[in-house]
């Protein structure tokens, strides 16, 4: 998920002071993410089904957590932005269930003993930096909007939507104050409470 957050940092606070700044970010993040799930493919289906019900269980407590706060106490969700979680833990969990690797070592879930080598080696490794790829472009709700033609896509970051309108900022529900940190400039005075 760092390659994802640092993604979406360099979105939507570009101009946020930070102490070391990474160079060619844009094409680092992206091969990160990419690595990151080729390492848990390669991890093999007896693996990743563990992880996918572990990730599961934080999921539904996330939610108990979330239904027995009272409201005034409960910080405001953005559900939008993590639609893209949910399609990419299944398509994650399918990959690993038809790939190739650990094919050895058989483990059932479900009544799905995997992997089933439907997705030979090499066809498993493409298709996981294929499926990584879109991932990146769909956990962006608003990078959904259809292309303006060259450039377009620069532009409404840059500066604008295409037809020099600022860029929407959306007030943070998230701050700093229980680590006791302090952010510098802009970022501290859009943070709102927790």
């Amino acid at each position: 998920m760092v390659p994802v957050s640092l993604a979406a940092l360099r979105r939507e606070e570009p101009d946020l002071e930070r102490p070391f700044r990474l160079p060619v970010a844009g094409i680092l993040a992206p091969l990160s993410f990419i690595v990151a799930n080729e390492l848990i493919l390669f991890s093999g289906w007896a693996v990743d089904w563990k992880l996918l019900v572990a990730i599961a269980i934080g999921l539904v407590l996330l939610g108990a957590s979330f239904a027995t706060t009272p409201p005034e106490e409960r910080p405001t969700l953005d559900w939008r932005h993590a639609a893209w979680i949910l399609p990419y833990l299944i398509g994650i969990g399918v990959i690993s269930y038809l790939g190739s690797f650990s094919t050895s070592s058989k483990s059932s879930v479900l009544g799905l003993d995997g992997p089933t080598n439907t997705l030979p080696f090499g066809w498993d490794v493409f298709v996981m930096a294929v499926f990584s790829c879109r991932g990146l472009r769909a956990r962006d709700p608003d990078a959904a909007a259809p292309d303006r033609g060259r450039g377009a896509r620069r532009r409404c970051h840059a500066g604008g939507r295409g037809g020099g309108h600022p860029p929407r900022r959306r007030p943070r529900r998230v701050t700093a104050a229980a680590t006791g940190a302090r952010l510098p400039g802009r970022a501290a005075d859009t943070l709102g409470p927790l």
